[in-house]
């Protein structure tokens, strides 16, 4: 939760920053136009082109802000990260429960309670905002962006279980060859039992 937090507060940061970046130009020619147009007049022609250059230019720049939807954009990343924020708190409300908990039972269902309706949650936002990140966004937060986390626990926890697996035939094998050598007085001792 805390990452994907993360992901669209840094998707509405940079959002906003286009938009400003947009946004204060044209509005500091829309002032400026609003302010120099009666001491120019339009008695020139060239005046007059002038005003209008400028006034196609704000236009543009608005149709651009227009077109690349910065505005709602911004507002969207802001919903999500305060909702995936939300959900955070949630979930850390939900840990603090299953401290005071005694009975296992109490907290696995606590807990599968919590999962499943932030899922449904989650899935209702998802199809609501129908929103992509940015890819400069995945670009900076790669790992956080394409990993399934829940693929990715289960892939530490079988990594785990053959670590374990290989230290405990490791393991038995250095005993058995202590046994051995105990055993046979250190008569028969080969060389790959000293390398081992």
């Amino acid at each position: 939760m805390k990452g994907q937090k993360n992901l669209y507060t840094q998707a509405k940061n940079n959002s906003q920053w286009k938009l400003n970046c947009l946004m204060i130009p044209s509005l500091l020619l829309t002032c400026g136009i609003s302010i120099i147009n009666p001491f120019i007049g339009c008695e020139n022609d060239f005046h007059l082109a002038i005003l209008s250059g400028l006034n196609a230019l704000v236009a543009l720049i608005l149709s651009i802000i227009n077109y690349l939807k910065l505005e709602s954009s911004t507002q969207i990343f802001f919903f999500m990260a305060n909702q995936y924020d939300k959900y955070e708190t949630i979930l850390e409300i939900t840990n603090s429960k299953l401290m005071v908990l005694s009975s296992e039972e109490e907290k696995t269902s606590l807990v599968l309670d919590k999962i499943s309706d932030i899922e449904e949650k989650i899935i209702e936002m998802k199809e609501t905002n129908q929103i992509l990140l940015p890819e400069s966004i995945k670009y900076l937060f790669p790992i956080i962006s394409h990993i399934n986390i829940f693929s990715f626990i289960k892939r530490v926890q079988n990594h785990r279980e053959s670590l374990l697996h290989e230290f405990k035939n490791i393991k038995n094998e250095i005993r058995y060859i202590e046994y051995k050598w105990n055993s046979e007085k250190s008569n028969n001792i080969n060389d790959r039992e000293k390398n081992r």
